[in-house]
């Protein structure tokens, strides 16, 4: 799985700051600073990259991946 970290100041994000997708397993894993990570699945890496490069990722987590895909939420490990 490949990890991408964004600065939480530079995106105005507050509620994560870092994604890992595996491409074979079209997962995209979102790790939220509350300790808790939501894994979405089958997702093309087209709309990967959409979500990398939106403007506002909150809003684009809200209305399209929690809207049109599977999700499933899980406590984080301390050191993810």
């Amino acid at each position: 799985m490949n990890v991408t970290n964004f600065n939480k100041k530079a995106w105005n994000l507050s509620h994560f700051s870092k994604i890992g997708y595996c491409k074979e397993e079209k997962r995209l894993c979102i790790y939220f600073l509350n300790g808790f990570t939501m894994e979405v699945y089958d997702v093309e890496e087209k709309v990967v990259f959409e979500f990398i490069i939106s403007l506002e990722k909150e809003a684009f987590i809200r209305n399209i991946l929690v809207s049109h895909y599977c999700i499933s939420f899980y406590a984080t490990p301390l050191h993810a």
